[in-house]
């Protein structure tokens, strides 16, 4: 175990890197209570982000707290769109937004992204097992029809959506999020991101 630039190092592997492990284990806590109970709490996301910003200031890094905000706004706003349109719960927004505090605005994007792919690969397999591909389509049909009424865009769908279009399913995000978390980890380990 030794310091290097500023992190907690086991035997040189990246994963014992001290806020990777804090992100990894709020992400399976959320990803845990987001499968079980559909629902990931405050109390979580806002310990993860004091945890986030203490890692900052007690381990200062090439990160910082500036950067850690910048990664917190970020990710809270990339995935804003998605819960005005009801197509995520602010849960899953908040959680984003914690897990840019842990890694800065680049980092973040490319997490973002990956989770995009994993959330994609997700529902096609949510709407294939549920047969519910035809149901899909008329989902975006009226959804479609409604943006096109309103003259003022994303505000007008988000009210005027039908509530009684059948749900094609539903899928635990905060797993969604902790796995393209990992996946993204991971590629920036391998030199994939910059």
């Amino acid at each position: 175990m030794q310091l290097i630039d500023g992190y907690l190092v086991f035997s040189d592997a990246w994963f014992f890197e001290v806020r990777l492990l804090l992100l990894g284990g709020l992400l399976l806590a959320a990803a845990l209570s987001d499968i079980l109970w559909r629902r990931i709490p405050n109390l979580l996301v806002l310990g993860g982000l004091c945890a986030a910003f203490a890692v900052h200031l007690v381990f200062p890094s090439d990160l910082g707290w500036r950067r850690a905000a910048s990664g917190m706004a970020l990710g809270f706003s990339l995935l804003l769109p998605f819960y005005l349109l009801r197509g995520m719960a602010a849960g899953d927004v908040k959680l984003m937004a914690m897990v840019g505090a842990f890694l800065g605005p680049q980092l973040t994007v490319a997490t973002v992204v990956m989770t995009f792919l994993v959330g994609g690969a997700w529902a096609v397999v949510v709407v294939s097992r549920g047969g519910a591909w035809s149901q899909l389509f008329v989902n975006f049909r009226s959804l479609k029809r409604s943006a096109a009424r309103g003259s003022d865009g994303a505000a007008n769908v988000s009210v005027s959506i039908n509530p009684s279009s059948a749900s094609v399913g539903r899928m635990p995000y905060g797993a969604v999020i902790a796995i393209g978390t990992g996946v993204a980890l991971l590629a920036f380990r391998a030199g994939y991101f910059l």
